[in-house]
């Protein structure tokens, strides 16, 4: 190892670069939102139902029309650690996912299939817009980001102020 890379300075930049790695990653994936619209013709008849997924609502990712739906369930998966839950849409086609990440709030997940399945059911002309994802769950990329920010600095300062450490 060269005599200018000090042990300590080496594993804060190993470290920040590790942490800020997964900060941005966690806060890619974490920050998409998938938003379920649907829309009716007049007579209540039902149009086009699209899946949008952004990023942090604001940068569209993917925006994909969808077969006609027939409803929402709820998916649950256990394993040792416990179960999670996620809407699944029932088109004629296929069955597909409102979102890819599972949550353990069943309780949240059977809401919005309900609100689903009530649009479906009731005639009407008013459009749906069903958001998932996003939400305070970001504080643990930010938190992430941060201490990779944190050590970076660290490493810098010490490579600049070598007497300090």
């Amino acid at each position: 190892m060269p005599g200018w890379v000090r042990m300590p300075q080496f594993i804060h930049a190993a470290l920040a670069a590790l942490f800020l790695a997964t900060g941005v990653g966690t806060l890619f994936l974490l920050g998409q939102v998938q938003t379920l619209r649907c829309q009716r013709a007049e007579g209540g008849v039902l149009v086009d139902c699209r899946l949008v997924n952004t990023w942090m609502k604001s940068t569209v990712l993917d925006d994909r029309p969808l077969p006609p739906l027939r409803r929402a369930l709820v998916e649950r998966g256990c394993d040792d650690d416990g179960c999670t839950y996620r809407v699944l849409l029932e088109t004629d086609r296929s069955t597909l996912p409102l979102s890819d990440i599972s949550t353990s709030d069943q309780s949240d997940q059977e809401g919005i299939a309900r609100r689903i399945n009530e649009y479906l059911d009731a005639p009407g002309d008013t459009p749906l817009e069903v958001e998932t994802g996003g939400g305070l769950i970001l504080i643990v990329p930010v938190m992430f980001l941060a201490a990779g920010i944190y050590l970076a600095v660290s490493a810098i300062r010490g490579l600049l102020n070598p007497s300090e450490t």
